[in-house]
């Protein structure tokens, strides 16, 4: 098992880079996926550096093998809702634990709820509400 960790704005490179990986895997042309990945990038560094992005990495550095990220959408009360904006992995079995490594951390951070794909995590026991909202 790959060892999970929180992500830093360190890691946001990685994080990109599986965003672009991710929006190819749903079937985004490479030219749509990397305009959103070259947006991505410097929007990551600056939610992080906000606190309003939490994701989590599995590995180090360019090996890292999936993320999960989470973005703060409550405004002004700040982490109390979250969107999940993509889970991304090299093998499909880590999946459920980078999404169980997000939600502790989302926890952590006081965050109450998640808005979520029912295909993304109803999989795992989340019950959802009619808004798509999965109580933590």
């Amino acid at each position: 098992m790959t060892d999970l960790r929180p992500a830093t704005t360190a890691d946001t490179a990685i994080l990109a880079l599986h965003h672009y990986r991710a929006l190819l895997s749903s079937g985004l042309s490479e030219t749509n996926a990397t305009r959103a990945m070259t947006t991505f990038l410097p929007w990551a560094r600056t939610e992080l550096e906000a606190g309003r992005l939490i994701a989590v990495i599995a590995g180090e550095l360019l090996e890292a093998a999936g993320s999960a990220v989470l973005h703060c959408t409550d405004r002004p009360a700040m982490l109390e809702r979250a969107e999940l904006l993509f889970i991304y992995s090299t093998d499909p079995s880590l999946e459920p634990a980078l999404i169980s490594a997000l939600i502790a951390e989302a926890r952590l951070r006081g965050m109450t709820s998640l808005l979520a794909k029912p295909a993304q995590l109803a999989a795992l026991g989340f019950k959802g509400t009619a808004l798509l909202e999965y109580k933590l």
